[in-house]
């Protein structure tokens, strides 16, 4: 039904004459806009043709915001690998990829009857990582400390030492000493031997020993004597070595030996030489000496301080005789020094006493103030004399000072010296004593290990223990045959798979619309349905003469979309091009204008294959035409255009047919200004212009009829059109400036559905 809010004009219209939405296409100027059809872009129902918002550049841009096809990355040898074209492949290729499984999965059954029977036979084995207590340094390049490296290159390095030519030689003497009843060749034994395999247990010290043969016995017998052999070859090695050790530590002994007792005469010759018990002696007298001129030199600055206080009370005295007090009692000239300061004191006592009964200006007392007077000068002379005794006193003792203080440096700057030699020879004494410890702790260790090599010696250690030996197989290996047939069909669908792809790779061929979208990020505008037992004008014609197939509903959604806004710039003039004969191109020229002329636009179809015309005879306008369009374009005159449109049968549509002219050739006419008149010509007077041309690649007509009309459709055919013609008509159409808006999609079979007869009238 009518989706709501449509005019009842619209509701009681024909099917064909309805609005878009009939045809699933959008139905532009409507909320209805936003609509799907099946036709385009898609490989069913369901996905919007509209690849980019109304009003966003479509011209000059890439499609999808994608790269141009001659922009695009270049593709593996197999083609695209995108998935869904690889299933598609293989559907396609489905007898070949069914070939190539059975092939290979009889393969996998003949290999399987071809493989041997073998019995597996193991035994275990234990090997010591305890390194070597002894090593000599005469070991051979390929002796290795077992002590160096992990334990994986220990166990490894064993292994291979195992695994080499000397130790099967001697597994194949030991068999044949062992087990004479076993027959078997030298030549088998030997391949035997070689088969047999060494593994280490993960996590384990566990050495597996396993052989397979087609004799359970042998299979046995084999990783037995090869266990036997390990073991007793890791014992002769540990005594060989240890015996080898046992020599070469003995002479590392007696060396070592001789460099001990160098050590120790070193050290006698050094101890003579450096006179260090002298030096010695040295350094104690001068600590003597020292300590004697530091008593002195104190006892000496104690006379000088004192000798500088007496010399600050002299000073004082004389300024001031009441201070005498304070003199000390070792102040030289101190009797004279007191019998003058007597005197004074008597002095002053008579003046004192005169005062009492005179003044100050009696003779008596003047006399007598002269008298003290005198008396203070002669005090102050004999100060003056002590005071001059003091000071050489103290210049005396500064000097003892100085000269204390010279003798102690000396003294300090000799002990100093010895103290440097002392120290130096210590050092290198203790250097002697030290290398003569290491020589001595090397002598130990080596007699330590001399008597270890004789208890490794005498108990013959080994490295490898058998923990479990093998017992004859009863049963033989499973040859896998799930396994063999799962690999084998695995591989021959991969193969398959391969060839499908390289066969398609090689055929280049068009096998659905991913090829079209995604590998030439190009618009799929329609998919045409495969129809069967149907001549080509009636193909032709199907939009008209079947009103509710699905060829007409495909046609509807076609016009629809054309003339969206996307497109309305230039659906004025489509060209509709092909890269190849039989492709649907005529077809579709013709069905597009019935549907335009169904609309109610006026509507010309223009036959430009000038090389084999078609239409005119599709619709039956051949004796009609007045003119050629062939003739018409090789004259120039544009009067003349007003002959060759001819009416049909079907309203709104005019067909503008050409015959084949021998005297005239299609690609000079085609190159002519006329050319391009013509086509301006046929916009200014239709409403819709569709254009057949020949197919690209064979002739280059379509470029110059692309350049001069709106837009280019390209016609392809599933299965039948090839991709890299299609490639380079694109690309070649955008390099002259075409515009190319996208691709209708023919013969493609809908499953499920008889699009020849199909009736939309059960709806």
């Amino acid at each position: 039904m009518p989706p709501s809010g449509a005019s009842e004009q619209e509701r009681r219209a024909p099917y064909y004459h309805r609005p878009p939405y009939y045809s699933h296409a959008p139905y532009t100027g409507s909320r209805y806009g936003g609509g799907y059809y099946y036709g385009g872009g898609s490989y069913g129902y369901g996905v919007p043709y509209y690849g980019v918002p109304y009003g966003v550049p479509y011209y000059g841009v890439p499609y999808y915001g994608a790269a141009r096809a001659e922009e695009e990355e270049e593709e593996s040898a197999l083609g695209s690998l995108d998935p869904s074209r690889i299933l598609r492949v293989c559907l396609k290729k489905l007898p070949v990829l069914l070939n190539i499984v059975v092939l290979s999965g009889i393969a996998a059954w003949a290999y399987y009857q071809a493989l041997p029977v073998l019995y597996e036979a193991t035994a275990l084995i234990e090997m010591s990582v305890r390194g070597r207590r002894v090593m000599p340094t005469t070991m051979t390049a390929g002796e290795e400390s077992v002590t160096a490296g992990s334990t994986e290159e220990i166990f490894n390095t064993r292994l291979t030492k195992l695994k080499s030519r000397e130790v099967q030689g001697q597994v194949m003497a030991r068999f044949r000493r062992d087990y004479p009843k076993i027959q078997i060749t030298d030549e088998d034994l030997a391949l035997a031997i070689e088969n047999v395999t060494l593994a280490i247990r993960r996590r384990t010290r566990l050495v597996e020993i396993t052989a397979r043969t087609p004799r359970p016995e042998l299979s046995a017998a084999l990783v037995n004597t090869y266990a036997e052999t390990a073991a007793q070859n890791a014992g002769d090695e540990n005594r060989a070595f240890s015996e080898s050790a046992v020599f070469w530590l003995r002479s590392q002994a007696e060396q070592q030996k001789r460099v001990l007792e160098k050590a120790d005469q070193a050290i006698v010759n050094f101890r003579g030489e450096s006179q260090l018990d002298n030096l010695i002696s040295q350094r104690q007298a001068v600590e003597v000496a020292l300590a004697n001129y530091n008593s002195e030199l104190v006892k000496v600055e104690n006379e000088v301080a004192r000798s500088v206080d007496l010399m600050a009370a002299l000073q004082a005295v004389q300024a001031d005789p009441n201070a005498i007090a304070s003199l000390p009692e070792s102040v030289p000239r101190s009797g004279e020094i007191a019998a003058v300061i007597q005197r004074l004191q008597t002095a002053i006592a008579d003046r004192d006493a005169l005062l009492v009964r005179y003044t100050e200006q009696h003779p008596a007392v003047v006399e007598k103030n002269k008298q003290i007077e005198a008396i203070r000068e002669q005090f102050k002379d004999a100060a003056k004399r002590a005071q001059e005794t003091a000071a050489a006193t103290l210049d005396l003792l500064r000097k003892q000072a100085e000269t204390l203080r010279w003798k102690k440096e000396e003294q300090q700057r000799l002990g100093a010296d010895l103290d440097i030699r002392i120290k130096g020879i210590q050092m290198k004494l203790e250097q002697l004593e030290r290398e003569k410890e290491a020589h001595m702790t090397s002598y130990r260790g080596i007699l330590n290990r001399i008597e270890e090599a004789r208890l490794a010696l005498d108990e013959a250690m080994t490295t490898v223990l058998i923990v479990e030996k093998a017992e004859p197989p009863e049963r033989p290996l499973s040859r896998g045959l799930p396994q063999i047939m799962i690999i084998g069909l695995f591989l021959g669908t991969l193969v398959g798979v391969g060839v499908a792809l390289m066969l398609d790779k090689l055929e280049d061929k068009i096998i659905g619309p991913a090829d079209i979208e995604r590998r030439m990020r190009l618009k799929v505008l329609a998919l045409l349905p495969h129809v069967a037992k149907t001549t080509r004008e009636q193909l032709a014609l199907t939009v008209a003469q079947k009103k509710f197939s699905s060829m007409t509903e495909v046609f509807a959604g076609l016009r629809a979309l054309l003339e969206s806004p996307r497109y309305q710039e230039v659906n004025r003039c489509v060209l509709v091009i092909s890269t190849q004969p039989e492709e649907g191109k005529t077809i579709t020229v013709c069905n597009l204008a019935l549907a335009y002329a169904q609309s109610g636009l006026k509507t010309l179809l223009v036959d430009f294959d000038l090389r084999r015309p078609r239409l005119g005879r599709i619709f039956q306008v051949e004796e009609k035409a007045k003119a050629s369009l062939i003739h018409v374009l090789d004259e120039g005159d544009s009067s003349r255009f007003e002959d060759l449109p001819v009416p049909t049968a079907f309203d709104n549509l005019h067909v503008v047919a050409s015959q084949v002219a021998d005297n005239l050739s299609p690609a000079d006419v085609m190159g002519r200004q006329s050319v391009k008149e013509f086509v301006e010509w046929t916009k200014s007077r239709y409403d819709r212009v569709i254009i057949d041309s020949p197919p690209f690649g064979i002739v280059s007509d379509p470029v110059v009829l692309g350049q001069v009309a709106g837009a280019v459709i390209i016609v392809s055919r599933l299965g039948r059109s090839r991709y890299q013609p299609l490639v380079h008509a694109v690309r070649e159409f955008r390099h002259a400036g075409c515009k190319v808006i996208g691709v209708v999609l023919n013969d493609v079979p809908f499953r499920g559905e008889s699009y020849s007869h199909y009736d939309y009238r059960r709806y």
